[in-house]
């Protein structure tokens, strides 16, 4: 029986590198006409490229050397796109974790009033986020590299990636946010030079002003008396 399921296993992995690498093969066949264009056109003043790819629901640009993927036929490319999924993924998966920490050591302070140890509830679910988080994170990683796929349809869209721009362009995005590029850059680009913040002017109270705070007692007698504490 175990043998069998080993088997199983087996199979299903063989079955899906196969697709994998079918699916690979499709993507440098599509990018590469429009990368060995921009290479011929600009290459001496392009180093890096940002390829953006979608599996729908997000989107992920990918910064990648512009002459070691015409000199690997398209590999460098794929290597890129998987890097920087595992690595943008990681990252949000992570955040999101130390979020749920923060709220668990929060929620088990009432763990206390049921005569419950706090430190062994918060050490048992603990356990149970990192493990649900792995399992989502393999999850994600895995769906996201066998759906995603490039959005390129012109040259035009392949944009010269900066070592300034790396992290930004990096990162995943939802398409609600970004579709092709990050609009939060375009939207600050626009914006021009940030405005001055006006400085806030503070009136002097008189002593027999109404106070401020609406008691109807002028100010001297109220908040501005020598023997009151303000709170």
């Amino acid at each position: 029986m175990k043998s069998d399921a080993i088997d199983l296993i087996d199979k299903l992995y063989d079955k899906a590198s196969s697709l994998y690498k079918r699916k690979s093969d499709a993507i440098k066949k599509m990018a590469m006409p429009v990368l060995e264009d921009v290479y011929r056109t600009r290459k001496e003043t392009v180093e890096f490229v940002a390829v953006p790819f979608t599996d729908g629901k997000k989107v992920v640009n990918t910064r990648t050397n512009l002459e070691k993927v015409i000199n690997t036929g398209g590999d460098e490319l794929i290597r890129s796109f998987e890097k920087t999924v595992v690595l943008g993924m990681i990252d949000e998966a992570w955040k999101d974790h130390l979020r749920q920490m923060d709220e668990l050591k929060q929620s088990v302070q009432a763990a206390v009033y049921e005569q419950k140890d706090p430190l062994l509830i918060f050490k048992f679910e603990a356990f149970e986020l990192f493990k649900n988080m792995l399992y989502e994170l393999n999850r994600d990683i895995a769906s996201f590299l066998f759906k995603g796929n490039i959005p390129l349809q012109q040259g035009s869209q392949v944009q010269q990636a900066s070592s300034r721009e790396r992290k930004r362009d990096e990162g995943l995005q939802t398409s609600r946010r970004d579709t092709f590029g990050d609009q939060n850059r375009q939207i600050a680009g626009n914006a021009g030079e940030p405005k001055k913040q006006k400085p806030v002017h503070v009136e002097k109270v008189g002593r027999n002003d109404p106070c401020p705070c609406g008691s109807g007692k002028k100010y001297k007698k109220c908040h501005g008396a020598p023997n009151r504490i303000n709170a």
